[in-house]
């Protein structure tokens, strides 16, 4: 996060598909690690929310899509005959 005319007081990142994710950040580097999130499908995508507030309350935000990095898995259901 960066201000051109002041500074960053703090940047809040959450899932609004994860209770209680959120996190507010108050000092550089702006990061933050989620682990065990669910899953949502073979490819499925998890959203996030970044928003940003400045020393002027300020307020910017975008969202994001993780997207899972999985490889394919394949179900032999019956022997080809």
């Amino acid at each position: 996060a960066l201000d051109p005319d002041g500074s960053i007081s703090s940047v809040q990142i959450y899932s609004p598909h994860i209770p209680n994710s959120s996190v507010t950040l108050t000092a550089p580097p702006y990061q933050a690690t989620f682990t065990n999130l669910p899953s949502s499908g073979q490819r499925g995508a998890t959203s996030f929310v970044v928003v940003a507030t400045d020393n002027r309350g300020g307020v910017n935000g975008t969202s994001i899509d993780l997207i899972e990095n999985k490889s394919p898995q394949v179900t032999i259901t019956a022997p080809v005959p």
